[in-house]
């Protein structure tokens, strides 16, 4: 119960602090979430690749994300998008299987 409350406060606050009106919405509404069981919280799943292991040091070359809703992965809410980087994959492609030329293409988000 105290949980409950303090999240409602929380997400209260910060909503107040928020200058952005989609993420002030947002804010608004999370403190009426049940974050007690999770088939009642919306979740954003989200994987990152990078140029390799240290995420202090390396780069992003890939996001994706899904939303999973009511305890289920919605599967057209799938998304990916490469992202342009200055640094080579590396030995890191062994891993999330992204070639340089390939992140050439991504967005810049700089």
């Amino acid at each position: 119960m105290l949980s409950r409350w303090r999240h409602k406060k929380r997400c209260s606050s910060l909503a107040g602090k928020c200058i952005n009106p989609a993420l002030k919405r947002y804010l608004e509404a999370c403190g009426g979430l049940d974050t007690g069981n999770i088939v009642n919280t919306p979740i954003i799943s989200v994987d990152l690749e990078l140029t390799g292991l240290d995420a202090g040091a390396n780069k992003i070359i890939s996001m994706g994300w899904v939303l999973i809703d009511g305890g289920r992965i919605q599967l057209g809410s799938s998304r990916h998008l490469l992202i342009l980087s200055d640094h080579s994959v590396g030995s890191s492609a062994a891993i999330h299987e992204l070639m340089d030329n390939e992140v050439a293409e991504g967005l810049d988000i700089t």
